[in-house]
């Protein structure tokens, strides 16, 4: 235990040492204004900011962004009349058509045959 109390008086001693020796070749010109910033911290001065520029931009930039997405996705949304009624139209084409397949029993012969696996990895 001492050991270890030994090697921290001796790291704390060079330390120290170390201390003395850049406070000494520290230039008077900085000593002054490191001291007057202690003494303005210490006394709770804070110091104003410019504004921030970079920060407006980005959160301008963010915004038109935004907006333009929401914009985007109204587009998607609102789909014209005829669209919709051209999709339903083929939708119950599709309909017919499968229902006339899940009739022929062929194609259930098929559904349990190496090739429609082959088809369903593809």
């Amino acid at each position: 235990m001492s050991d270890i109390r030994n090697k921290e008086d001796a790291f704390d001693a060079a330390m120290r040492e170390r201390y003395r020796v850049a406070a000494g070749s520290t230039s008077v010109a900085t000593r002054a204004r490191l001291r007057q910033a202690r003494h303005a911290a210490a006394a709770g001065e804070t110091r104003r900011h410019g504004f921030s520029w970079p920060l407006l931009f980005g959160g301008a930039a963010a915004a038109v962004f935004a907006i333009a997405f929401g914009l985007g996705l109204r587009k998607e949304a609102a789909l014209p009349a005829p669209e919709i009624a051209a999709s339903a139209a083929s939708a119950a084409d599709d309909y017919e058509t499968a229902s006339a397949l899940e009739q022929d029993p062929d194609f259930y012969a098929w559904l349990g045959s190496p090739d429609a696996e082959l088809v369903a990895v593809e």
